[in-house]
């Protein structure tokens, strides 16, 4: 049977696509197996990420592999960048394995649910895919329909356009654009939703605002005081991060909360210390698993916020999705999660019921956060009905 023409151009671009996406989540060794093994096999059989009938001996000669370690390279590439079926020892004591390499269209799409690489909260994954498929307006785009990646804390995150990095005004105005009558645009978010969840980890309470007590000692905005806040729990020592102040009693009123915050870091890195060629990971307060990409070195502070930012996105998440189960009931559209925030195009009247979705979750869980709403009439001009 005379072989297939092979597809350089593209098995070219599948390769450097590869290199780039998974370089940290598949040893070199994995790697280099894909690289050199799967395209010498497609070449003398049916071509590009056609299905390969292999023996181990043929896949290590091919990968420059012993044959006593094919099989654990196939388990890690296996649901990641190829699909594996291990066959039955045929004559000789082989093992005929049959092997399909992803295309670049099925990686780039996300449909390879990969153990080490969507490591993602089933929540996020869902609300991704979901997103994917609704279009809304935004600005003079009237079927705005975004790109939307899942972070490793399960945040959801757009692309082209990406509506996080645009100013809160912008947003507003662009997203208010696609108002029917009677609509008003609601934002609801979690107030002041990470340092909340700081304090609650650390068993530490503020007498007031934390950022407004800045503020006051700094004789700054509270705009200013909120970054130089939020910025003590993720610095790698927190406690260092104060003691840099040039201001005695900011040190003074915020040094227990950076010695509060070093002890639980403590805490999350020895429990999530890396065994057994593990990764390190830490959960978040509502359960889910984030673990650090391949030869990454994180250091407390990053953990500290994988963990709070990570919960938040879990909350956010879920509310989202029941909120969008729940459209065809109310009537309401929702349009763009963001970070803390929950962006839903609907009536005045929907806004205690949109409350109670959000906030169920935290509630259930013993969370100290509370929902803030926030309503506008198109053009971005706030509304006067709440």
């Amino acid at each position: 049977m005379k072989s297939t023409p092979y597809d350089y151009p593209a098995a070219t671009k599948l390769e450097n696509y590869v290199r780039k996406r998974y370089w940290n989540q598949l040893s070199p060794g994995e790697l280099s197996f894909y690289c050199n093994a799967f395209p010498h096999l497609e070449r003398s059989g049916l071509g590009l990420c056609a299905p390969i009938t292999a023996s181990y001996k043929d896949m290590a000669k091919a990968g420059f592999r012993d044959p006593s370690r094919i099989r654990e390279v196939l388990a890690a590439l296996e649901g990641v960048l190829c699909e594996v079926l291990i066959g039955s020892p045929i004559k000789n004591g082989k093992c005929a394995t049959q092997i399909r390499r992803y295309s670049l269209q099925e990686l780039m799409r996300g449909e390879p649910k990969s153990k080490l690489v969507d490591y993602a909260p089933p929540d996020s994954r869902m609300l991704a895919d979901l997103l994917a498929s609704r279009s809304f307006t935004y600005g003079d785009n009237i079927a705005c329909l975004p790109f939307w990646n899942v972070l490793k804390t399960g945040r959801i995150q757009s692309s082209k356009p990406n509506i996080q990095g645009d100013p809160e005004p912008t947003r507003v105005t662009n997203l208010s654009a696609g108002l029917r009558p009677g609509e008003v645009l609601f934002n609801l978010d979690y107030k002041s939703a990470e340092p909340t969840l700081i304090q609650h980890a650390c068993s530490y309470k503020f007498d007031s605002d934390p950022y407004m007590i800045a503020a006051s000692l700094f004789s700054i905005t509270r705009d200013e005081a909120k970054r130089k806040v939020n910025k003590i729990a993720y610095f790698p020592d927190s406690v260092k991060a104060v003691s840099f102040w040039q201001c005695p009693p900011a040190v003074e009123a915020f040094m227990p909360y950076a010695t509060a915050i070093e002890e639980r870091k403590q805490v999350l890195w020895d429990v999530g210390a890396p065994r057994n060629k593990k990764r390190r990971f830490v959960h978040t307060l509502t359960g889910s698993k984030i673990e650090s990409d391949r030869a990454d070195s994180p250091h407390r502070g990053r953990i500290l916020s994988w963990q709070i930012q990570g919960t938040v996105a879990d909350l956010l998440n879920a509310a989202t999705l029941q909120a969008i189960e729940l459209e065809a009931v109310h009537g309401w559209r929702v349009l763009v999660p963001l970070h803390d925030a929950l962006y839903v195009a609907g009536r005045p009247e929907h806004v205690e019921v949109l409350r109670n979705i959000m906030q169920a979750d935290s509630n259930k869980l013993g969370l100290p956060l509370t929902v803030r709403i926030h309503a506008y009439e198109k053009g971005g001009v706030v509304c006067k009905c709440i």
